[in-house]
């Protein structure tokens, strides 16, 4: 007689220690076991992992070449049970790709940049996985500062899951360890992820404690790009506590003490948000126009195209929202499916809101597929409701809480972002 094994009840869930090695790559199927699609990606997951553990507890010397390429290609080969577009296989690919001589650089890397990629499509036990093995790597290569960088980004998982305390734990270990690695940025951003850690618990004093911690030693240490980062992660604790006006300020001042162009596009990323929050659309528009410009990941650009066709709906600006929307559209193809759901959501509000109830609609339509496909509950259900007001003709109130009042402090660096060039940005 055959077991129904659907009626088997469910196994316990082994402490990480005692589990065989990728176990918690395939956790992101609970629930989903049947589902064919995420196991091919489950089984995908799992060959990379096993290449990179194999890197991290063999030694990278100890790895013959020809036995890491035959481990590669066996991911190739998994690969192409995926579509030829599909983003999280090119991604896969290009990480295999840096992989081929098992360097250490490329392959911690490689476990941060999926774990980074895991974090935003929702697959928390990827990406904490993938973060851990990024730790293993760092520390088989006796590189301190980079075991702090993989222990923030575990940390950094284990919030997005939920895992308050566990993060926290995290991210005074890796705060720790920069300490040790004589790294002083480094510190000050895993500074950052212990007062993300304080806010998560509604401890909004303590984050801001540890904060203003970072930003005194880093005018202590005199380090202007430490200033920099400290001031980042303030911007970002005030806009998140509702305080967007103080987030302008800082970010401003932010902006100034950075030079290297990854942190101050970062800074306008967050200066985008608290212009939005004070109603100051055309300054956060003017934000994701020069980022647009400069940003390679297609995550990330991804959401600004949406964002910028936010910032023009809410502005009331019709015409820029469809124009805009092209190439929100075209710059979704390539990231993954829930993130795509999410992001086709967001635009079709935007529509809506610009009066383009039709266009609307569609983009629901969607966003409801890839959502169903990707088992995002609470996407799918934000559509769907959305999508039968529309139907049924019913008034949706879609506009965001009213701003908050800017002072003339912020009303008057909008008015030097929307005047900027990108030339003026990003001078030294």
């Amino acid at each position: 007689m055959m077991a129904r094994y659907d009626r088997l009840g469910p196994l316990a869930v082994p402490p990480r220690e005692r589990a065989f090695p990728g176990w918690y790559l395939l956790r992101d199927l609970e629930g989903h076991e049947r589902d064919a699609e995420l196991s091919r990606r489950a089984r995908v997951r799992f060959l990379v992992a096993r290449v990179l553990r194999r890197l991290a507890a063999g030694g990278f010397e100890a790895v013959p070449e020809e036995s890491l390429s035959r481990q590669l290609d066996a991911v190739r080969e998994e690969l192409g049970q995926l579509s030829a577009r599909d983003p999280e296989r090119l991604l896969v690919a290009r990480q295999l790709h840096d992989l081929r001589d098992g360097r250490p650089d490329a392959a911690m890397s490689a476990a941060l940049t999926l774990s980074e990629w895991h974090r935003q499509s929702h697959s928390t036990y990827a990406a904490e996985e993938f973060a851990r093995i990024a730790v293993d790597l760092a520390e088989a290569a006796e590189r301190t500062r980079a075991i702090s960088v993989a222990t923030r980004g575990v940390a950094r998982a284990l919030l997005t899951a939920g895992l308050v305390d566990s993060a926290r734990e995290q991210a005074e270990r890796a705060c720790v360890l920069a300490l040790e690695g004589d790294d002083r940025v480094g510190w000050i951003d895993a500074m950052a992820e212990l007062a993300a850690t304080y806010r998560a618990a509604n401890d909004a004093a303590k984050a801001t404690e540890v904060l203003a911690m970072a930003v005194r030693r880093a005018r202590e240490w005199g380090d202007e790009r430490g200033v920099g980062h400290a001031l980042l992660a303030q911007t970002e604790h005030e806009l998140e506590s509702g305080n967007a006006a103080a987030g302008v300020d800082l970010g401003w001042a932010a902006l100034r003490a950075l030079h290297d162009r990854s942190d101050r596009l970062a800074a306008l990323s967050l200066l985008a948000r608290c212009f939005t929050r004070l109603g100051l659309h055309r300054a956060a528009a003017r934000c994701h126009e020069i980022r647009q410009k400069h940003v390679a990941d297609n995550t990330e650009r991804a959401r600004i195209a949406v964002a910028l066709a936010q910032s023009h709906a809410a502005a009331g600006d019709q015409a820029r929202v469809r124009s805009t929307s092209a190439a929100a559209v075209k710059e979704l193809n390539a990231v993954s499916t829930r993130i795509r759901a999410g992001l086709l959501l967001d635009l079709a509000i935007a529509h809506v809101q610009a009066g383009g109830a039709d266009s609307g609609r569609e983009l629901l339509r969607e966003a409801i597929a890839l959502a169903r496909r990707d088992h995002a509950d609470s996407e799918l259900h934000r559509a769907e409701e959305l999508l039968a007001s529309l139907e049924q003709q019913v008034d949706v109130d879609l506009d965001p809480p009213p701003p908050a009042p800017p002072t003339p402090t912020a009303l008057r660096i909008a008015a030097e972002i929307e005047r900027a060039n990108e030339g003026v940005v990003f001078a030294n």
